[in-house]
């Protein structure tokens, strides 16, 4: 597994996590995965505002991706 790719989408989340399964390689419920990406968090934030009432502003800085606790690098 490459160590030098960087995650900026849902859909890369989405391999890393699969390529973690495959190698067997579970993350414990403990952990969170902190992401330092603010073109992901700004997907996340624009997929969130689909979902809100309409003029109600949504700030996502903790979720759950496939049974996984992430949350966005603050500064």
């Amino acid at each position: 597994m490459k160590t030098t790719n960087r995650i900026d989408s849902g859909h890369e989340l989405s391999i890393f996590l699969y390529e973690l399964m495959a190698a067997n390689i579970e993350i414990p419920s403990n952990i969170t995965l902190e992401i330092d990406s603010p073109l992901f968090e700004s997907e996340i934030n624009e997929i969130a505002q689909n979902f809100s009432p309409e003029g109600e502003s949504i700030s996502m800085k903790r979720f759950e991706y496939m049974g996984n606790k992430v949350t966005f690098k603050s500064e």
